[in-house]
């Protein structure tokens, strides 16, 4: 099964899973530091432009989550307050 095909399986599940409101799964591309071909659930294909665009390049909260190469919530590196204080919080996740 090709990396699409298991992501779609798995979207709704972990959505669920996890209590999330909203799901987004990227491939990391051949350029390590750029993620390609989204999968989403719950966000608008505005919402995920302004990520691809801008925020996975200044996204302060991923890099340290890949660092844990488990699944992690938000909240198990940073508390919820710090969190709200975030650009990438005000500009992308709250929408």
């Amino acid at each position: 099964m090709d990396a699409h095909k298991i992501r779609k399986n798995a979207d709704t599940c972990l959505l669920e899973l996890l209590s999330a409101d909203y799901f987004a799964s990227f491939l990391c591309g051949e350029e390590k530091a750029k993620f390609i071909e989204p999968l989403f659930l719950n966000r608008s294909e505005d919402n995920l432009a302004i990520y691809q665009q801008y925020f996975q390049y200044n996204d302060p909260i991923t890099p340290i989550m890949q660092k844990y190469k488990d699944a992690v919530t938000v909240n198990q590196i940073m508390d919820q307050s710090d969190l709200l204080k975030t650009e990438i919080f005000r500009k992308v996740l709250s929408l």
